[in-house]
């Protein structure tokens, strides 16, 4: 499982990034055997990276350190998916740009599944499910727009197809 980052801050997750640690945290209560990447670096405007953050908060909710593997370098969603690959096929052994064959869930807001998933997909995550957290409508407009934007980009850039 990754779960991606979101804006953090000095007292704790963002409200959208809890979602995401929450559904994350349901997932993993349900499913201990599962290990998860929390993934995220340290913004501008952060007081440290997002995955340390993230990290911290799971922890607290009850979910077991050791289950928890931080990816804290990666500024943006293509660098998160990049840089928890390459942490997967460290701790494979693997070296390179392998696949993944392994099931793996990537944990978003439900308005940046599909963009988190395709871009998984592209990095060569052969069997990728999204794993969606709710979003207060109130964030939604605003979000929808910021992700449109995102795709057109990632589909210019040819990071999606």
């Amino acid at each position: 499982m990754i779960v991606l980052g979101s804006q953090v801050r000095a007292d704790g997750p963002a409200v959208i990034t809890k979602y995401r640690l929450d559904r994350a945290r349901e997932y993993l209560k349900d499913h201990p055997e599962t290990v998860c990447i929390v993934s995220g670096g340290q913004g501008k405007n952060e007081p440290a990276p997002e995955a340390v953050i993230m990290k911290q908060y799971l922890v607290q909710k009850g979910i077991p350190e050791e289950q928890i593997l931080t990816e804290d370098r990666s500024l943006n969603t293509i660098e998160n998916i990049r840089n928890s690959k390459a942490m997967i096929l460290e701790q494979k052994g693997a070296e390179g740009d392998a696949e993944i064959e392994d099931d793996v869930g990537i944990v978003t807001n439900n308005f940046h599944v599909f963009r988190g998933v395709m871009l998984a997909r592209h990095a060569g995550f052969r069997k990728v499910s999204g794993i969606a957290a709710y979003t207060n409508p109130f964030y939604l407009p605003n979000n929808m727009l910021r992700e449109t934007c995102g795709i057109l980009k990632d589909l210019l850039c040819g990071n999606l197809l």
